[in-house]
């Protein structure tokens, strides 16, 4: 018999019952990840079904988003060793403006439309320019002694 405290464990297959005896989790022992869940109230039930109704709002925009993206990184990719990059422009453009569109809708927080953008953006510079040179890295600062 397991102590109840090696039973609390979350690495633990087991689960404590009233009585405080381990309880070995059998596979048709419902998991939080196969429970359904079911609204306790009419107002979380209201919220549930107004919260479904976002996603499927939100999805498409999100897709595009992403697809577009994945499109720009694409052919980038394709146009790294050719002079011509008008499919690549009009990609990342397109990528750009779905990015923001995501970001100005509330679909994707701002930040995270800005930090795409920046690494997309970044991996297109650095592919169609080479013999650019980075921007050297700033060392941190210097940690002064503090003597007493």
């Amino acid at each position: 018999m397991l102590d109840p405290v090696s039973a609390r464990r979350y690495d633990s297959p087991t689960t404590l019952d009233s009585k405080h005896e381990p309880r070995v989790r059998t596979s048709e022992t419902p998991t939080p990840e196969t429970e359904p869940t079911v609204p306790n109230t009419q107002a979380a039930e209201k919220y549930y079904r107004a919260s479904q109704r976002r996603r499927m709002r939100n999805k498409p925009v999100r897709t595009h988003a992403r697809t577009t993206v994945r499109d720009a990184l694409a052919a980038i990719d394709a146009n790294a060793d050719q002079s011509d990059w008008s499919d690549a422009d009009a990609a990342v453009a397109a990528a750009v403006s779905a990015l923001d569109r995501a970001a100005q809708k509330g679909v994707m927080h701002a930040s995270s439309a800005a930090r795409r953008k920046s690494r997309l953006l970044r991996r297109y510079h650095t592919v169609r320019t080479p013999e650019r040179t980075p921007r050297p890295h700033t060392p941190p600062p210097i940690p002064v002694a503090i003597s007493s």
